[in-house]
C-alpha cells in the first residue's frame, strides 16, 4: 500500500512539471532584435589577372597607353597615344561619352580624336594631342571602360618620356613618307588630325590610294664610327676571286651592292641578314640599277655558293641576298634569305577602322604597296623605294567615319623609340543609299 501511494505521487509530480512548461511554451517570447549587418566597404570586383596569365579571350579591359611625347618647331609639344586591348577575340565600338573620355573637356568636349573602335592586342602611336608650349606640368585623364572595366592613364610630358618618331640614331632609318593625293602634301610618323576627307554612299565601295615612298638605314650598323673597311679576300667580300667564294667586284655579276660584302654562304650575309640595301636606285622607278642582273646572283651568290673558303667566312648565309641588291632587288633591299626572317617588304600598309557607327568592310586590309614609275615623280627627294597601294572600303550604316592607314617598312612596328613608321586618318562621310528610309 506504501508502494502504491508513493508511485501515485511520482506521477502526478511529474504530471505537473510537464503541464507547467506546456503553458510556458505556448505563452510569447520576447522578440530579440536582429543585429544589422555592417555595409560593405569596398565594392565586389573580378580577380586580377595572375602574372604572366595567358591574355583572356573575351571579358577584359582595354588599357590607354602614353608613348612618349616630342617636340614641334614652333615650341608646341606633341603626346603620342596608344592602348591595349587585352581580349584575344573581342574588339569594342565605344562612343566619346562616359566611357570614353579625355578630361578636363576641351574644345570638343571629351572628345580629343581619340579612336572609338578598338583593335585587338597592343596599337602603338594611334593618334595625337599637341599643346600648347606653356602646358608644363599641366595633365590629361584618359578613360576607356570596356566590359565594365574602366582604365585611366594620365597624359602629360613627364620626364623620360621623350621619344624618337622621325629618326632612329642607331640605324639612320626614318618613317615611310605617305601622300594620299599626287600632288597632296607628304605626311611621316604620327597622325596630325586628319589627312583627307572622303564621301561614300552605303554599301558602295569607296577607294583608298595611298602613295608612298621610304629609305632604307643610312648608318651601317657594322660599322658606325667609321668608313667602310676595304673590301678584303678574307672575308670573302667583293674583289675576291668568285670561284673562292667571294662577291664578283662588277655589280652586275652578282656584286654586293654598296660596298660588296655578299658571298652566298658566305660574307656578312649570304641570305643571313636579308636586308641589303643595293645599289644607288634607278631615278625611273625606284630600284636598283643592276636590279635586272642582281636576282639570285646577287651577293656573289651564284659564283661562290658551296666553296670551301666561302663557306669558312663570317656568317655562313643561305641564299641569294647579302647587304647587295638581293632577289628581291626591285625593292632595293636586299633579297629573299634566312638570317632575319626571310624576304623583306620595303613598305607594308594595314588599313583599320578608326571611328564611326556602323561595319567597315576593306576589299583587302593590307594592299601591297608595288613599285611605281609615275610615283616616283611625286616626292621631293624619293628613298630607295617609291610605290602605290589602293583597296576599297565598305560602309554599313551611313555617318562620319574615320579609317586609319599605318605604314610600315622593314623595320616593323612598335618598340620605345615610336620609330619607325607613320600613320594617315582619313575621314569618309556616309550618305543613306538612295531609296533607303
Amino acid at each position: 500500500m506504501q508502494v502504491y501511494r508513493s508511485a501515485v505521487a511520482s506521477v502526478s509530480a511529474v504530471l505537473a512539471l510537464a503541464s507547467l512548461v506546456l503553458v510556458q511554451a505556448q505563452q510569447p517570447q520576447p522578440q530579440t532584435p536582429a543585429i544589422p549587418m555592417p555595409p560593405p566597404t569596398v565594392p565586389v570586383v573580378a580577380a586580377p589577372r595572375m602574372p604572366m596569365a595567358p591574355p583572356a579571350v573575351m571579358g577584359a579591359s582595354v588599357t590607354p597607353a602614353l608613348e612618349g611625347w616630342f617636340k614641334n618647331a614652333d615650341g608646341t609639344t606633341t603626346i603620342l597615344i596608344g592602348y591595349m586591348n587585352r581580349n584575344q577575340s573581342q574588339k569594342f565600338d565605344i562612343p566619346i561619352g562616359p566611357n570614353n573620355k579625355i578630361e578636363p573637356n576641351g574644345a570638343n568636349g571629351p572628345d580629343y580624336g581619340q579612336p572609338t573602335h578598338f583593335l585587338l592586342g597592343r596599337n602603338y602611336g594611334v593618334f595625337t594631342i599637341t599643346v600648347p608650349r606653356d602646358f608644363g606640368t599641366k595633365r590629361l585623364t584618359y578613360t576607356i571602360t570596356a566590359n565594365g572595366q574602366p582604365q585611366s592613364i594620365t597624359l602629360g610630358i613627364p620626364g623620360g618620356y621623350q621619344v624618337e618618331p622621325f629618326f632612329r640614331n642607331d640605324n639612320g632609318n626614318t618613317p615611310p613618307i605617305a601622300k594620299l593625293e599626287p600632288t597632296g602634301p607628304e605626311m611621316k610618323g604620327p597622325p596630325r588630325g586628319i589627312a583627307q576627307t572622303l564621301t561614300g554612299t552605303v554599301g558602295q565601295p569607296v577607294t583608298l590610294t595611298v602613295y608612298a615612298t621610304d629609305t632604307a638605314n643610312t648608318v651601317d650598323q657594322m660599322n658606325q664610327f667609321g668608313p667602310r673597311p676595304a673590301p678584303s679576300t678574307a672575308r670573302g667580300d667583293a674583289g675576291a676571286d668568285p670561284a673562292a667564294g667571294g662577291a664578283a667586284a662588277d655589280p652586275a655579276a652578282g656584286g654586293a651592292g654598296r660596298g660588296g660584302r655578299g658571298g652566298a654562304g658566305a660574307g656578312r650575309g649570304g641570305g643571313g641578314r636579308g636586308a641589303g640595301r643595293g645599289d644607288p636606285p634607278d631615278p625611273a622607278v625606284g630600284a636598283p640599277a643592276d636590279a635586272a642582273a642582281g636576282g639570285a646572283a646577287a651577293g656573289g651568290a651564284a659564283a661562290g655558293g658551296a666553296a670551301a673558303s666561302g663557306a669558312a667566312a663570317r656568317g655562313a648565309g643561305a641564299g641569294a641576298g647579302g647587304r647587295g641588291a638581293g632577289a628581291g632587288a626591285l625593292a632595293g633591299r636586299g633579297g629573299g634569305g634566312g638570317g632575319r626572317g626571310g624576304p623583306q617588304v620595303p613598305i607594308r600598309l594595314t588599313w583599320s577602322k578608326y571611328r564611326g557607327p556602323g561595319e567597315v568592310t576593306f576589299s583587302n586590309a593590307e594592299p601591297e604597296v608595288a613599285a611605281d614609275a609615275e610615283t616616283v615623280k611625286m616626292f621631293a627627294k624619293p628613298g630607295d623605294f617609291t610605290g602605290k597601294a589602293t583597296t576599297t572600303a565598305t560602309f554599313s550604316e551611313p555617318g562620319e567615319y574615320v579609317v586609319r592607314g599605318q605604314l610600315n617598312d622593314s623595320a616593323g612596328n612598335g618598340g620605345g623609340d615610336q620609330c619607325c613608321w607613320s600613320n594617315v586618318h582619313v575621314k569618309v562621310n556616309v550618305r543613306a543609299a538612295a531609296g533607303a528610309k
